[in-house]
């Protein structure tokens, strides 16, 4: 039966979605209707994502369609696929169930490739699919006796040259450098040990990917039930995608001149920076012969999108529709900041004063949630010398660790820290107590009847058969711990501490090997804090976050000021935005130079990405000498110079 897309359908969806008085233009709705495979190729801000919720939310109404198939909803990041559930979780139920999925690639490719195969080849499921978790693993053989433990304390890094060990398809050892001899003690040690981590159900991403790509080769069959399975496919921030993810979903949902199942992959290439290929210019993401554009930005005024446009790998108009608050026109030049080196420190406060000055002079008023930020590419060097400047040298404060939930932290105390304050329960703190004690007991070498690492819920079911007493007592703890975290007791984790031992005299262990991760502190005296001023800078009582160009990707702010930084490839002397990009920060674009080298384009998709972030204030930080030989030809029409 054929589906189709009425205008009724999407206005119910606009008054859903969209502002008052606001209403999907033809750009928009061109894409909300067209249910064949296709690509759509869309601008910073122009509301992609809001136009496939639409989109989602309609043919959610219609579900189940023939034979029950679904629909399949993939995104990039948790933090994607949170949205989508967050917007339109409560009038669209039914796409978060069976038949369809909704999630990123990676727990796609887990569900339904990697789990299954790994299950059907070993007779247990994987103990969890992470990097983080084998290489635990593999600090703990580096740092132990082993057959191999003499011949790896040669290398600089131990645990991440064993992490770096992959195995072939017929779990094999790949080869080994330095060890060209496969009957050596040696090798034969590394072999069994990456084998017996990949038995004990310990596996990196890219093995779930090989996993997966095996399946469908062993199983060809798993192929044509996944088409059949989800009739509409949508790939969201398709530039982001990496080459063996992208291969598996080509190989599975796409045949030319057959349309299977339809497949739609929706992106703006010109913004891959997280994928392996950002650095070269062989963009995985070829463009169908079906290609949608959506052109006009509501995030961008027109100042900002003339100069973002001129970075564009893709040659796509950007058509700046961002207007001010009483509907009038943003009339806020982008700035160049140019500064001496020894005034370097001074870069910021000189962005603030712009602010300041902007808002004096009634151009940033009346903004809701108004918003101002620092972002550069490199967040830090090794081995530092002169002339090479990262975030840091603009801002001495500047934190290079990033606070972001984990599964694994290094030391218990990390774990009761790092859970997500921006939850409503006390989930997200129960789970990192949980995950605590399931690592202590891996460092403990405990294990199950079926010699398998205990997860949550076999550890609970362990703590259950105990007895009820035993049980009741547990659960009322941790709700108990929880609370106390909540409400930032720091006596808290002694009292943790304490419990350990009695913990796993449960499962019959003493305490021993988990001493250090228990008892190390990591964490500073303010522990349990309610949030960070971490990489805040504040001044004139404007607040400015300081950030990667890559964590601000995805995000809007009322004004950016971006830090050129250093970032070298090569023997060349182009080291810096303001020398890579001179010809298109003065005017040109380079989508007109095709045959421009990778590390330029490279550089060009971190400024457009940069610079696509402010609704109103663009600042580009540049050096005065670098600004004199590379930007003395910058239209002033256009930027507005202001020297420190």
């Amino acid at each position: 039966m054929q589906i189709e897309i009425s205008d009724k359908e999407i206005e119910n969806a606009e008054k859903i979605l969209l502002p008052k008085n606001m209403v999907f233009d033809k750009e928009r709705r061109d894409f909300i209707k067209d249910l064949s495979t296709l690509d759509l190729q869309a601008v910073p801000g122009s509301g992609k994502t809001t136009a496939l919720l639409a989109k989602l939310l309609i043919l959610e109404h219609k579900l189940p369609f023939e034979n029950n198939s679904g629909i399949l909803v993939i995104s990039h990041t948790n933090a994607a696929v949170d949205e989508i559930k967050n917007r339109i979780g409560i009038v669209a139920p039914k796409l978060f169930t069976y038949p369809n999925f909704v999630g990123t690639v990676q727990s796609f490719v887990d569900n339904f490739l990697a789990i299954p195969y790994y299950t059907s080849e070993y007779n247990h499921r994987p103990y969890r699919i992470d990097d983080e978790i084998l290489y635990e693993r593999c600090e703990t053989a580096a740092s132990s006796y082993s057959p191999f433990f003499n011949w790896l304390k040669k290398h600089n890094s131990p645990s991440q040259f064993l992490f770096s060990l992959n195995l072939t398809s017929e779990r094999k050892l790949d080869e080994v450098e330095g060890l060209k001899d496969k009957t050596k003690p040696t090798f034969k040690g590394l072999e069994d040990f990456r084998k017996t981590a990949f038995a004990d159900g310990l596996l990196k991403y890219s093995e779930a990917i090989a996993l997966a790509a095996e399946s469908l080769t062993k199983y060809p069959l798993v192929k044509t039930l996944l088409q059949k399975r989800f009739r509409f496919v949508f790939i969201d921030e398709m530039q982001d995608i990496e080459k063996e993810q992208y291969n598996l979903l080509e190989q599975i949902f796409y045949e030319e001149n057959k349309e299977n199942c339809c497949f739609q992959r929706i992106g703006d290439i010109n913004q891959s920076i997280y994928s392996q290929n950002s650095d070269n210019d062989d963009n995985i993401w070829i463009f169908r012969a079906k290609k949608l554009q959506i052109c006009g930005s509501h995030r961008l005024n027109p100042h900002i999108a003339s100069i973002v446009q001129r970075f564009g790998i893709d040659n796509q108009k950007i058509d700046g529709r961002r207007k001010d608050s009483d509907g009038s026109e943003i009339n806020i030049k982008p700035y160049i900041i140019v500064y001496e080196t020894a005034s370097i420190k001074s870069v910021i406060p000189k962005y603030i004063e712009i602010i300041q000055n902007l808002k004096n002079n009634h151009f940033l008023q009346d903004i809701k949630n108004e918003r101002y930020v620092v972002a550069g590419w490199r967040k830090q060097i090794n081995n530092k010398t002169a002339g090479k400047y990262c975030i840091s040298d603009y801002w001495q404060d500047f934190t290079i660790e990033d606070i972001k939930t984990k599964i694994d932290y290094k030391t218990l105390d990390t774990y009761l820290n790092n859970y997500d304050r921006t939850s409503l329960t006390l989930e997200s703190i129960r789970k990192n107590i949980l995950n605590a004690l399931l690592k202590i007991l891996r460092f403990e070498k405990v294990r199950d009847d079926n010699n398998h690492y205990y997860t949550k819920r076999t550890m609970i079911d362990f703590i259950r058969n105990s007895g009820e007493d035993t049980y009741e007592k547990f659960k009322s703890t941790l709700f108990v711990w929880c609370k106390r975290i909540i409400n930032k007791d720091k006596s808290v984790i002694f009292d943790i501490r304490n419990y350990i031992p009695k913990f796993l005299n449960l499962f019959s262990v003493k305490y021993e090997k988990s001493k250090n991760f228990v008892e190390t502190n990591n964490q500073p005296s303010n522990t349990f804090e309610s949030e960070t001023k971490s990489n805040i800078y504040e001044d004139k009582n404007i607040k400015v976050s300081v950030q990667t160009v890559h964590s601000m990707k995805g995000q809007t702010c009322t004004g950016l000021l971006y830090l050129e930084t250093f970032k070298a490839k090569g023997n060349g002397n182009k080291k810096y935005e303001s020398q890579k990009l001179a010809s298109y920060i003065c005017g040109n674009s380079i989508c007109d130079f095709p045959s421009e080298n990778s590390f330029i384009k490279s550089a060009a998709k971190m400024v457009y990405v940069g610079f696509s972030r402010p609704t109103h204030l663009l600042c580009f930080a540049v050096q005065k000498e670098r600004f004199d030989q590379n930007l003395s030809a910058v239209n002033k029409n256009e930027w507005e110079i202001v020297n420190i």
